[in-house]
């Protein structure tokens, strides 16, 4: 089972980031992104994060995903990465002034 995980929807396109998979072997923080097609009702998987991360915070503006802090096990990421979906590339922007978990974003 994965929770944790977070959504966002440029381009009419739903994107499914990061997260954690919960088994009976233990818990798994993932970097894992995959995208959703409305219109060919498929999924696949896209570019992952560069790092795991788990109750991140996630955001899409001007056709961008903003994938922010989060964690992975016991560490809390001060990183924020952004996802070009025309591309398929995730790029470091300015990081976080100190570590957050749980972040829900408004705009």
């Amino acid at each position: 089972m994965t929770v944790y995980l977070f959504t966002a929807f440029p381009d009419n396109m739903l994107f499914i980031i990061g997260g954690r998979n919960n088994t009976s072997s233990g818990n798994i923080d993932t970097a894992s992104v995959d995208r959703y097609d409305p219109l060919r009702d498929e999924w696949r998987p896209v570019k992952h994060l560069s790092v795991p991360r788990n109750r991140l915070g996630v955001a899409a503006i001007d056709g961008f995903i903003y994938a922010i802090g989060g964690g992975n096990g016991n560490s809390c990421h001060t990183s924020v990465e952004r996802y070009d979906p025309k591309q398929d590339e995730w790029m470091s922007v300015m990081p976080l002034n100190f570590p957050r978990i749980g972040i829900y974003i408004s705009f």
